[in-house]
Parts: C-alpha cells; sequence; structure tokens
C-alpha cells in the first residue's frame, strides 16, 4: 500500500513539474528580431504570390545565396522545385511543380514547428492581410497560398499518359484513398525502401501505402498507380506486380510493356540502405530486387 501511495505521488510531482517547466517556456519572452524577421519573411514570400508568371531560371539563380533550392526530376519534362529560407521562428516557403519551364502548382507560405508559433501565428496573418491579396489557408503548421496552372497540369498528365497509357476509371474507397492519392501524386517522388528509413514526406510513406493496396487485393489500382505521376509511386507498383506475378498473378500484356518502360526510365529514385540514403534508376531497383 505505501509504495503505491509513493508511485502516486512521484507520478503527481513529475506532472505539477513537467506543468510548471512548460508554463515556464509558454511565458518566456519573444526574441523580438526573430519575430521581425518572421514579419519581414511574410512580405518576402508574398512578393512571388504570382510565381507563374516569374522567370524560373533567373530567380533560382537570384535566390541562391539566400533560400534553399531544391529539384527532382520527375520525367517526362515534368519536376519539382522547392524554395525555402528560414527566419527568425518561421520559415517561408514555395513548393512548385514545372512542366517544360511552365509551373503547373505552386504553394507558398509560412512554416513554423516553433513551440512559440501559438504565439506569433496571428502576428503573422496581420503581416499576411496587410502585404497580399490573395487567400490564405491556416493549418497546424503552416499558412498558404495554392494555384493549379490546370492547362499546364494538364499538358504534363497528358504527356506522361502517352507514353504509359491512360489511367483507367477506379472506384477508391475511403480508407484507400489517402494511399492511392498519395502514390499517383504529382507532387510526390516516394522514397523506395522495405519500411526503414522513413524517407518519404508525409503520410503514408510509399511502403505503407501500396501494403494497403495489396491487402486488399486492388491490382486494378495498382496498375493505375504504374502509370501515375509520381515516380517513386510507379517503382513501388512495379515491384509490387512483378512480386506478384512470381507468385502467380498473371498480367496482360498491357501492363507488362508499361513495367518494361518503366524499367528504362532514367529518372532517379531515392531508396536506402540501412541509414545511407541515396538514388537509383527503376532498374537498378528491379536487379537489386532480383525480379
Amino acid at each position: 500500500m505505501y509504495r503505491t501511495a509513493y508511485k502516486a505521488l512521484a507520478l503527481l510531482l513529475f506532472l505539477l513539474l513537467r506543468n510548471s517547466v512548460s508554463i515556464a517556456q509558454s511565458t518566456e519572452p519573444l526574441e523580438p528580431e526573430w519575430l521581425k524577421k518572421d514579419v519581414e519573411g511574410v512580405s518576402e514570400v508574398l512578393k512571388l504570390s504570382s510565381f507563374e508568371n516569374q522567370q524560373i531560371e533567373a530567380l533560382k539563380e537570384k535566390l541562391k545565396d539566400t533560400w534553399s533550392v531544391e529539384e527532382q526530376d520527375f520525367g517526362f519534362g515534368g519536376r519539382r522545385l522547392d524554395l525555402g529560407k528560414g527566419n527568425g521562428y518561421t520559415k517561408i516557403y514555395i513548393e512548385s511543380f514545372i512542366f517544360n519551364g511552365q509551373v503547373a502548382y505552386y504553394e507558398l507560405g509560412v512554416e513554423s514547428y516553433s513551440e512559440e508559433w501559438s504565439r506569433i501565428r496571428d502576428d503573422v496573418i496581420e503581416a499576411w492581410r496587410k502585404n497580399g491579396n490573395v487567400e490564405y489557408e491556416v493549418s497546424e503548421h503552416r499558412i498558404a497560398y495554392r494555384k493549379t496552372l490546370n492547362h499546364v497540369l494538364q499538358s504534363y498528365r497528358n504527356a506522361v499518359a502517352s507514353e504509359l497509357g491512360e489511367m483507367k476509371s477506379v472506384d477508391v474507397p475511403d480508407e484507400l484513398r489517402k494511399s492511392y492519392e498519395y502514390l499517383i501524386s504529382f507532387m510526390q517522388n516516394a522514397a523506395v525502401s522495405d519500411g526503414g528509413c522513413g524517407l518519404s514526406p508525409g503520410f503514408p510513406e510509399g511502403k505503407v501505402a501500396i501494403d494497403e493496396l495489396l491487402e486488399h487485393k486492388r491490382y486494378d489500382l495498382i496498375e493505375n498507380v504504374l502509370k501515375g505521376h509520381n515516380p517513386g509511386g510507379r517503382v513501388y507498383a512495379m515491384v509490387a506486380l512483378l512480386e506478384k506475378k512470381r507468385e502467380g498473378l498473371k498480367l496482360g500484356v498491357k501492363t507488362q510493356r508499361v513495367i518494361q518502360k518503366i524499367i528504362n526510365l532514367n529518372i532517379p529514385i531515392t531508396t536506402c540502405a540501412g541509414c545511407f540514403a541515396y538514388t537509383e534508376t527503376a532498374k537498378k531497383v528491379v536487379r537489386a530486387r532480383r525480379l
């Protein structure tokens, strides 16, 4: 009985101490210079709110010394371009998809994972209202503006379909929708692994997503992923179908032709061994699995 009471008292003291630390952290004064940078950053990113009108190569050259500039080749003339700059408690960013030099989609905004985000969010929103004339959406960690240039995006989709074939009309149940949409997304290039590394941004990562489709035996959805816009997703679909073929699943002639085309694509796919990440082509991924 005494031991139980002691444990209860110890737990109570621990919770009181943790709460007092949390309260102390939340009442610490903000760094004025950091907050100033965050507010100024809103104005800076909003100057690019007509991102589709930018000269992309010139903009990359202009920003390269003060912003991070990252690109991924998605093949068929498409590439993802990410721009970012850290300020005080926040980061300003642009995530975009470019097809043959034209902007097809972009999201720009302010992001923060700081413990102080809840204290400064209203200041950031107010700065947005004063400096921008574009609508914004507020999520847990972001304030963002998004725009899709449908005619450019459709041209990219047509380019993929002309090589790999059109995706079929399918019924996607709610429990599989998130996995399916992740695997066909034009803004994702899923990291291919056997479940480790945790390389893919967002949830669910590719291995989890493809396993969900396999568990439900939705080979029709997997064949659509094979023709989708996510290079890593296509490789996951290819590997899944080839492994099932080895187990006795019959693949149609058209599906086998698409698989062969994907194997021959020279698109870098992020993969890993242990904790080491590197890029491979689809052909090397298949060879490594001896499929």
